[in-house]
């Protein structure tokens, strides 16, 4: 049960729920954010993990050794539960989605390449399973530039960076990292655009800007109408009061 595969699950279920006005969709993509968040994620110490594994007396188990979640996992959930919230404007899963990203910045962004690696930096933690079981087998550490099968990690992140923007960047952190990202595959952008379609589209957004911010007072029994009437269902509103 990967953390990645789900995601992006999720994220197309979300995005097709709206754009088809199929609640049932919907309905799925919300369960498969809970299912992550539930057996995934833990709050209190902030980590991801990668995979789990069916326990054999339906549930499901992390396993002896947890494998913490790679750069993908991390971002295909970012930018499924952005999905959900654009479909749902329920603001748990963009704060969960901003959490989310400043835990991927501290694991996997490398200041110096202005790009994020698809394995974490290496921690000394005597509580990690697996460095317990094999301290001398570390990841080899990559730095994907190519969407193939699969949109690369940095690739989306850069369309998350650019949604997020968006949304809210008070602090100019969310642009400031977006621009360093694309600024680093600038010439495969330029020479190869086809190596790297979801980042490409992610240099589309950036050059859009956000989207208008469109705020609705009503009584709660009356918003869900006129969120529909006043968004189309191709542009995300920016929140909901």
């Amino acid at each position: 049960l990967l953390t990645c595969w789900n995601s992006m699950m999720i994220s197309a279920l979300a995005q097709a729920g709206r754009l088809l006005n199929r609640p049932d969709w919907l309905e799925h993509a919300r369960r498969g954010a809970e299912f992550i968040r539930c057996h995934l994620w833990r709050e209190d110490t902030r980590t991801l993990y990668r995979v789990a594994y069916p326990d054999g007396q339906d549930g499901v188990t992390l396993g002896p050794a947890p494998v913490k979640a790679f750069l993908d996992d991390h971002a295909q959930l970012i930018g499924a539960l952005l999905q959900l919230y654009r479909a749902t404007l329920h603001q748990p899963y963009l704060a969960w989605a901003r959490q989310l990203q400043a835990e991927q910045d501290a694991a996997f962004w490398c200041s110096e390449a202005k790009a994020y690696f698809d394995t974490r930096r290496q921690s000394a933690d005597a509580g990690d399973a697996a460095n317990a079981a094999a301290p001398t087998l570390l990841p080899l550490r990559l730095l994907d530039d190519h969407d193939g099968a699969e949109p690369c990690g940095n690739s989306v992140s850069a369309v998350n960076l650019a949604s997020l923007r968006a949304l809210d960047d008070n602090s100019g952190s969310y642009s400031s990292r977006g621009g360093e990202l694309l600024n680093r595959f600038s010439q495969t952008l330029g020479r190869q655009p086809m190596a790297l379609t979801e980042m490409a589209s992610a240099c589309l957004l950036t050059a859009a800007g956000p989207p208008a911010t469109l705020v609705l007072a009503a009584p709660e029994d009356q918003l869900e109408p006129l969120l529909q009437a006043a968004c189309p269902r191709t542009v995300p509103c920016a929140g909901r009061t």
